[in-house]
Parts: structure tokens; sequence; C-alpha cells
């Protein structure tokens, strides 16, 4: 079904994978259309459509061999965006972004294959026929959001499992033949990091995930798309029982509750591309730290600061937020690592308490939203009661991390010894609204830890007073921020350089 957006419709734009289509039809009759490309159809109305009005299209085609199949960069382990084979077959993407900006109609969905094989997609399962030797699989979904990719589908001979999360949100896995272990260990994560999820983020508008294993002929594949999962066997493999690290986030547990939680920051809460994988990336960490401890959050957050900082400090960086981001070198260490780390430091800002408030409450407002950068900003600040549009402007929309520059010695001044710190923010670009965390060794006066200093210029320069000379500075980033950088500490007890 088709709603004219404007007045005097006369053409559409029709996205396809690259499929035979033999035939448009409105109303019983064939209308004109065209193929302009691989993956697009130009279809000509018999009469202008007015501004609300509907029409139903129907369209036949058909593939001898289907496989659509794209090389790209954004995610380098999917090439296989659908095939139609025997032992697994599926669809995913039409393009790796569709262009259509609206992409919220509710969708029903049949599918009919031969007796003996299932098909799954998201949504709500209406009823499975079967007669003549095949099987009907009917869904429905009329949550109507936003969705950056399509509903997709998996068909297999599948076997299922089920369990529903402490929210009542029933997660499903479909295994094919021999992989019953690796399902049970998957349903256990998916409903653990699912009760995590909406603890964090509230409940999904819709009740169902699915988890398929799919085996493309090519690469391998794991992607979230409208109530469905897709696993391959690549990914879809025994954990035994090693445990979580916040070192290793290439855990396979870690992609389930990866996909999972797109179903909230990507579908539930339409945010843009780039910001979701970020998101997506933190509630990893976060769920590593549920089933662990905080050391093991901060070595992930740690990893991904590493990761990005190696990379941005050898090649031109990029901000989160500029649209360049996704032709650049730095595309994948931005998104999938810097925005972990700036949430971390977010979190270290307001307690973590006031954090996970503020973070539900953000995505419940924004729930069924397209959600831009400004409208994510304007929530949270609003949910945890200060202007967070600073923070977030130098973070997101600026490239590069500070990089502080250190000098101090003591001073006497009004007959008191007293310590001199002069702090200069050396990176390229723009400045940082940041804390140093001071701790002065006075001798036989002890340990002195001192009161933040609030970095928000250039160049600065700072006095305390102490209880004697200050033989030793410590100074760290707040909270251990790792995207907070030490250039270099200069006093009369030490000097240090860092790369």
């Amino acid at each position: 079904m088709v709603e004219s957006l404007s007045d005097e419709l006369r053409q559409l734009e029709l996205v396809c994978s690259k499929i035979g289509v033999s035939s448009i039809t409105m109303a019983g009759k064939e209308i004109s259309w065209k193929r302009t490309n691989d993956s697009q159809l130009r279809v000509d109305l018999p009469k202008p459509l007015a501004k609300g009005r509907k029409v139903t299209l129907e369209s036949t085609a058909k593939s001898a061999n289907f496989e659509f199949t794209q090389d790209q960069k954004l995610v380098a382990e999917m090439a296989v965006f659908g095939q139609i084979r025997e032992a697994s077959s599926f669809s995913s993407h039409v393009f790796y972004y569709p262009v259509d900006k609206r992409n919220d109609a509710a969708v029903k969905m049949t599918i009919s294959v031969p007796e003996g094989y299932v098909a799954v997609t998201g949504g709500e399962k209406k009823a499975v026929v079967t007669k003549d030797g095949r099987s009907l699989y009917s869904y429905e979904s009329k949550v109507r959001t936003r969705r950056a990719l399509p509903f997709g589908f998996a068909v297999g001979k599948y076997e299922s499992l089920s369990a529903k999360t402490d929210g009542g949100l029933q997660v499903e896995i479909y295994y094919l033949a021999g992989k019953e272990k690796e399902a049970r260990q998957h349903l256990d994560v998916a409903r653990k990091a699912g009760t995590m999820l909406e603890e964090w983020m509230g409940p999904l508008p819709w009740r169902r995930v699915a988890f398929c294993h799919v085996r493309p002929f090519r690469k391998e594949t794991g992607v979230s798309l409208p109530g469905l999962v897709l696993f391959s066997d690549g990914f879809f493999k025994d954990f035994g029982k090693g445990k979580l690290s916040g070192s290793n986030l290439e855990d396979s547990r870690l992609l389930i509750a990866d996909e999972l939680s797109h179903q909230w920051n990507f579908y539930a809460v339409s945010l843009p591309n780039e910001l979701a994988e970020g998101v997506s990336t933190f509630t990893n960490i976060l769920y590593v730290e549920n089933r662990t401890n905080a050391e093991e959050f901060r070595k992930g957050i740690e990893y991904c600061a590493k990761s990005y900082i190696g990379l941005a400090e050898l090649v031109k960086d990029f901000a989160l937020a500029d649209p360049a981001l996704y032709k650049s070198d730095v595309y994948r260490v931005v998104a999938f690592r810097k925005v972990p780390a700036v949430f971390a430091l977010l979190r270290n800002r307001l307690g973590t308490e006031k954090f996970k408030t503020a973070w539900r409450a953000t995505f419940e407002a924004l729930r069924g939203k397209n959600a831009d950068y400004k409208s994510f900003v304007s929530a949270f600040s609003k949910a945890s009661g200060q202007e967070l549009t600073t923070f977030f402007d130098e973070w997101f929309f600026q490239a590069g991390h500070p990089r502080l520059a250190v000098r101090w010695s003591t001073i006497k001044k009004d007959n008191s010894a007293t310590l001199r710190i002069e702090v200069e923010q050396v990176q390229p670009g723009g400045l940082y609204t940041i804390g140093l965390d001071l701790r002065a060794d006075c001798g036989e006066a002890g340990p002195v830890t001192l009161e933040s200093l609030p970095i928000t210029k250039r160049r600065q320069v700072f006095f305390r007073k102490l209880p004697g000379a200050a033989a030793r500075l410590s100074v760290e980033a707040e909270g251990r921020c790792p995207l907070i950088k030490l250039a270099s500490i200069v006093g009369p007890t030490h000097k240090r350089r860092l790369p």
C-alpha cells in the first residue's frame, strides 16, 4: 500500500534487490514501470495521487538463483544481504541504509515455504497453515517506528527455544540441526542481556525478538533488524565456560547483547547510525559489568579509548556527527570506540545512579521518534537536570580529544607553601571542559588530595595552598578517563613527556 505525502504524486521510486520483476499492477491492471538501476524501479501512476490518498500495488518477481551481495567497508564481515539456498535462506538488507527517510509503515508479511521449513521474521506471529506440502507463515507488526533497515526474514529447517526476560520480553532462538547446545547458550545470554537492557532503557514497544542461525555462502553475518537478529556460524558457536572480560569486546556473547541493544537504540528510538553503534558498544560493556564487576567495565572503556586514540592520532580524525565520517579511515573507531568512552566520562560526572536514571528517561522520552543529535542532547539534558549541550558539542561535534601539558612548582605566597600549576590544552582544534584531579606528596606533612582543577581555556594557572613543599605531584584526568591524555608533566622533581 502506498500513501501520498504530497499533492499530485505521479511517480514512485521503489527500492528492491537484484531480482527479476515481471509486472506491477494496480486494481488488477498492469501499470508502467522501469528499472532505473540494479536496486531501483520507477513506477508511473495512471493518474496523479492527491495527498493522503492510498493505493495498493502488487508486484510479481522471481529469481532462479537469488544472491544479493554487496562488498562495502562499513561492516567488513557482511557481504551477503540475501540468498535462497536449501540449507539457509534469508534477507536482511535492500541497501546498507535505505533512502526512505520516513520508512515507518506497519507490516504484514506472509512467507510460503516447503513443508518442514520454518519461516521467521519480526512482528507477531499470526498464523501457520500447512496444506498441499507447503506451510504459510503470517506475521504482523502494528508498531510504526522509523526503521533504518527493512523487515528481514530467515527460512530453514529450524528448531526453536524461547524464554522471557524479567520484563516480559520474549526472546526466541531458531537454530539448525546439531546446534542445540549453542542455542541454549545464546538464549541464556539474550534473556540476561534483555533484562539488563529493560532495566537501563525501559520496555520495548514490541514484545518479541527472534534470533536466527543463518549460513551465508560467503563471509559472516551478524545484524539486527526490526524484531529479528541474524547470526551466522562465525558467531553462533559454543561459548565454553570462559569468563566475560572488558579486555575482549570481540566475545561472541557480546554480539548477542550488541544486536539486541539495537532493538532499543536503532528501532524503538531511531538514533543516527554512528551514535547507535556507539550506544550498543557502551551497553555491551554495561553487560560485562553486570555479569562481572566494575573493574571489567573500566577495562572495556580503556580498551575502547586506546583503540580510538591509536588510530585517530595516525590519520585524519573526524567528529562523530560529521557526515564525512562514513568515508573516512576512522569511522569504526569513532563510532564503535570513542562514543562508549564519552558516555563513561558523562557517567562519572553525573554519578552512576543519576546517569542511569537519565539514560533510561532519555530512551523512554524518544521512543518511537526519529531522534537526531539535537533531540538526543535535549532529552538527556532534561532527564539529568543539567544542560549538557556544551559537553556533547565538545565530544560529538568536534574531532579529536584533549591533550594536556602540565607544569608545576612549589612557591611561597602569603608566607605559605603554595602549589603553582599551569595547564595547557595542546591538542589541535577546539577546547574541552574537563577536570584534573591532583594529589601532592608534601613530605613530612604527608599526602594531600586537592580539589579538581576545572580546565576550560587553552592555558590556565592555578594556585593551591599546601601544608609543606610538594616533593611529588600526581595528576589524573577526571575519573581516570582514558580519552583525556597527559602530553607532559614537568616539575622540580620530575620531567615526563608522553607520546
